[in-house]
């Protein structure tokens, strides 16, 4: 082989490997981002463990039967819906409402479980909301930007809400305290209410009939926090907001 041939090939080597080696770094830098932002591990674990439902536009949310369902931040709005559930929850759209219903579960339990939305049965994703109207459901809300969410309505019959984490790790905790402006709440038939230690609150107005429980962590619950509540109602409240609540 000729002298020049030599170097020809000699050079097309060294750019076929310096092509070969910036593009490894480029797949190992966008894989490192990925793992640093959690969404390689959040894609990883909705394609291993969930069916997704990409849906229209949505401002109100209706749960019926459900427990364990989570709700959180996305651009998109779909629903995610855990591959082990032995029946598929009934979930329709008409116009800004979303709805999701199951089966009635006569053992059903609301329980509050600390920690993250990432192994719920069902997860929702919106960029926001303004109501959530719950029956024999467990709701967490978590993980929405610094924005907050401006003026929402919550109802639970026979439910619970659990808004906030108790655990703080990127996996299911990424933003930082979850912003509420105006928040009504509403609970009837024995409901529960918990506002963790990571939220914010403005104003927040709570009715409630005999036998619910609410729970108020927040040091932070702004400039109004009215109450309307049965005798046999039970509250958890910080000392140091006492003096905020008005009857």
């Amino acid at each position: 082989m000729r002298k020049s041939n030599i170097i020809l090939w000699g050079m097309f080597a060294i750019a076929v490997t310096m092509m070969t080696v910036l593009q490894s770094a480029v797949y190992r830098r966008d894989k490192h981002n990925e793992v640093e932002d959690d969404s390689f591990y959040k894609k990883k674990n909705e394609l291993e463990n969930y069916t997704v439902q990409q849906l229209g536009p949505f401002t109100s949310i209706k749960i019926e039967n459900s427990d364990d369902v989570g709700i959180a931040y996305s651009s998109e709005y779909k629903v995610l819906i855990k591959k082990n559930i032995l029946q598929r929850p009934s979930i329709k759209q008409e116009g800004n409402e979303l709805t999701i219903h199951e089966i009635d579960n006569k053992n059903y339990d609301y329980e509050f479980s600390d920690g993250g939305i990432s192994n719920k049965r069902i997860i929702i994703y919106c960029p926001s909301f303004n109501h959530i109207q719950l029956y024999k459901t467990s709701l967490q809300i978590d993980s929405f930007p610094p924005t907050g969410i401006v003026s929402i309505n919550l109802t639970a019959d026979k439910g619970a809400f659990y808004l906030g984490n108790n655990f703080f790790g990127i996996e299911d905790y990424p933003h930082g305290k979850i912003n509420f402006g105006s928040l009504n709440v509403m609970l009837k038939g024995s409901s529960k209410f918990l506002f963790n230690a990571n939220c914010t609150s403005k104003r927040m107005q709570i009715n409630a009939t005999n036998y619910s429980s609410i729970e108020l962590r927040s040091k932070d619950l702004g400039d109004s926090l009215q109450m309307n509540i049965g005798d046999s109602c039970t509250i958890g409240l910080l000392g140091s907001i006492f003096k905020k609540v008005k009857n």
